[in-house]
């Protein structure tokens, strides 16, 4: 695929006049850009070109939905080790200690991280 300012330009009314010819150009260049009042306003593409876009469209769909499955697995995964260790004996005193807190001794013991504020 080439960029906008490589492509092959006709002006708009030179296109409509012209319409068989330049969608014979269109269909062997791949993709052709038509101006209107001497600007950029439009590409025009081969039905094959247009095809291929949906197809990488798709693909990058389907992409994108896996790689958040596997993030999601992965964080799974590391949620369920965290909770495991948690509730091993040698993790007990503190994990009581934790939940059994008031909210005064939580509110004493916060200290923000990096993105948190200290709430005032």
């Amino acid at each position: 695929m080439r960029s906008i300012e490589a492509l092959d330009g006709r002006s708009g009314a030179e296109f409509g006049r012209h319409i068989e010819d330049e969608a014979r150009a269109v269909r062997l260049s791949g993709a052709m850009k038509v101006m209107i009042r001497r600007k950029e306003a439009l590409v025009v593409m081969s039905l094959e070109h247009y095809q291929e876009l949906l197809d990488v469209r798709a693909m990058l769909v389907e992409l994108a939905r896996s790689e958040g499955q596997q993030v999601l697995q992965t964080a799974d995964h590391a949620f369920d080790q965290l909770l495991a260790q948690m509730q091993t004996r040698e993790h007990q005193s503190g994990m009581d200690a934790v939940f059994g807190a008031s909210a005064k001794e939580l509110k004493a013991s916060f200290k923000p991280g990096l993105t948190e504020s200290s709430g005032g």
